[in-house]
């Protein structure tokens, strides 16, 4: 793709969240798209299939952000133990502040099955750093409780905590006042 071309994406990208924001996923129609980025709905659609594929690209995008933010975070941590809990309240606080203003919860029936395309491609996101973390905490000897047997089975575990808080923070901003007990509980255990 062109340099002009991803610029085009990224304008259309940015007006879709706009409207998606006033309208919602579900009203929001790809003229309205077009209409927001001033770009005719012909361009939209070489660009993009559908509304669903704009969502999705548009999600997509906010995660790698999000991720590589986080990866920037847990940079600047020595042991494992702070590189994962960074990781985790990072990625949480993240997908609060930048999906709660899009209020899919509304839209949720509508776009459960793109909703499910992103959670999936996160995870396979999550999986990798966490995996990355751990591995580095075993050999470091950081992790009592684990083995590196028990890697692969963590490792999805944290993805799994990961998942559920994300995808509801992802449809629904209420559920924030769960992360500093689950930080807590990930951390110092019962």
């Amino acid at each position: 793709m062109t340099e002009k071309e991803n610029l085009v994406r990224a304008d259309i990208l940015r007006a879709a969240e706009a409207v998606f924001q006033r309208w919602g996923v579900t009203k929001t129609t790809m003229e309205d798209i077009a209409r927001q980025a001033g770009k005719a709905k012909s361009t939209l659609y070489y660009h993009f299939e559908n509304k669903d594929d704009v969502l999705d690209a548009m999600a997509q995008v906010k995660l790698l952000r999000i991720v590589d933010q986080a990866r920037v975070v847990i940079a600047g941590k020595t042991t494992a133990k702070e590189q994962l809990l960074a990781y985790i309240l990072t990625i949480f606080r993240e997908v609060r502040e930048s999906m709660a203003p899009l209020n899919l919860e509304r839209d949720l029936a509508s776009i459960r099955a793109v909703v499910d395309r992103i959670v999936g491609k996160f995870d396979a996101m999550n999986e990798k750093v966490v995996e990355t973390i751990l591995r580095s905490g075993l050999e470091r000897g950081e992790f009592r409780s684990i083995g590196s047997g028990d890697l692969p089975i963590t490792t999805l575990a944290i993805g799994a905590v990961i998942k559920s808080l994300t995808f509801n923070l992802f449809i629904d901003s209420r559920d924030k006042r769960l992360i500093d007990p689950i930080i807590r509980l990930m951390s110092e255990g019962l």
